[in-house]
């Protein structure tokens, strides 16, 4: 059974989120846990699967001229930065769900990270015969957390304009046109977790991986009404052999050559061990700047530390958020949601 992640997402799940009544800027986010790690196979097409095995195999994006404007503008600027690195991205434009093995189809096109910074606004044009105008485009990236040996996450916040809080994250991107496809999750999130905090500034690994990090979810949200395009980010925990006060120590005192990706001293534990849910349900009942990124990792975590319990397909405290195990898509739904209603409204997902 093919299932389309996108597509569920857009018709089905975000329309869902908005038609709740709450004021203010909304970020609507929803995640699908998977059973076990999926194997993961980029495409160049997703209705004629050709995989594509390395970087320089994915197709690029034709640009019209008054969208190549905004392009060059929007270069222009970002290269005023002293850290500005143009570095080889890619959007996401399907991604189909194999249930039979456990397979995730993505369709992806190759850009820079100016055409990520361009692309709402070059949208904007709607310029005539423009492929912009025809295809759904995600952003992607991962979103990386550390599991400590006694079971807490450590949730740190971005030195950015929002403040918001997160854990180890990256954009997908590679080095040149050669860079293989395969297992570019997992070394993003290796290598991401290296550059914000594992490594020291003289290269000494600080934490111990007890295994490679691997896909637990997959989380989609936007940002409604700010015209940032729409992303899908890969939940990839760390199992670390080290305690939660160590890691934690090591996040506010860090050596690492991101460290200013995030502010310091800032870094908390929460705890994903179910007999401490009141503690993690505390943190998230503040609702700091960010719950679209650490509430998708919390649950994920806790899911993950929390082999067959029930999990709700909503968390009180994150109004705008729905998660879902992958195995709604199956012939038989396995029941893995706590309350009736949550259960009903899945099985109506999956019905649509």
């Amino acid at each position: 059974m093919l299932i389309n992640l996108m597509t569920v997402w857009k018709e089905n799940i975000l329309p869902d989120i908005l038609s709740d009544q709450v004021k203010g800027i909304r970020v609507a986010q929803s995640s699908f846990q998977f059973e076990q790690p999926p194997r993961v196979v980029f495409v160049k097409d997703i209705h004629s699967p050709v995989e594509a095995t390395c970087y320089g195999d994915l197709p690029t994006l034709p640009l019209q001229a008054v969208e190549y404007e905004i392009y060059e503008q929007t270069q222009a600027k970002l290269s005023k930065s002293s850290r500005f690195y143009n570095g080889k991205q890619m959007l996401l434009t399907a991604a189909v769900y194999d249930t039979s093995s456990n397979t995730l189809y993505l369709e992806a096109v190759r850009v820079d990270y100016v055409f990520l910074e361009a692309l709402e606004e070059m949208k904007k044009l709607k310029a005539v015969d423009s492929v912009l105008q025809h295809k759904a485009f995600f952003t992607t990236g991962v979103l990386t957390p550390f599991i400590s040996s006694d079971d807490r996450v450590s949730v740190v916040t971005r030195r950015d304009n929002w403040q918001l809080r997160s854990v180890t994250a990256g954009l997908l991107e590679c080095q040149d046109e050669k860079h293989p496809l395969t297992d570019l999750i997992p070394y993003t999130a290796v290598k991401e977790a290296d550059e914000e905090f594992v490594l020291d500034r003289r290269g000494h690994r600080r934490f111990d991986f007890v295994r490679l990090p691997a896909i637990a979810s997959i989380s989609f949200w936007e940002a409604m009404g700010l015209g940032r395009t729409p992303t899908m980010e890969f939940v990839t925990p760390i199992q670390i052999r080290q305690d939660g006060d160590f890691i934690l120590s090591v996040m506010n005192n860090n050596e690492a050559a991101h460290a200013h990706e995030h502010v310091s001293g800032s870094a908390v534990n929460i705890p994903v061990d179910a007999q401490k849910r009141q503690i993690a349900s505390d943190f998230m009942r503040q609702k700091f700047p960010g719950s679209f990124l650490y509430g998708p990792v919390l649950h994920a975590c806790a899911v993950k530390q929390n082999r067959g319990m029930q999990f709700s397909a909503r968390i009180p405290e994150i109004t705008d958020s729905r998660f879902y195990p992958i195995g709604i898509f199956k012939p038989a739904p396995q029941k893995a949601l706590s309350d009736q209603s949550a259960l009903e409204d899945t099985l109506q997902l999956q019905k649509k």
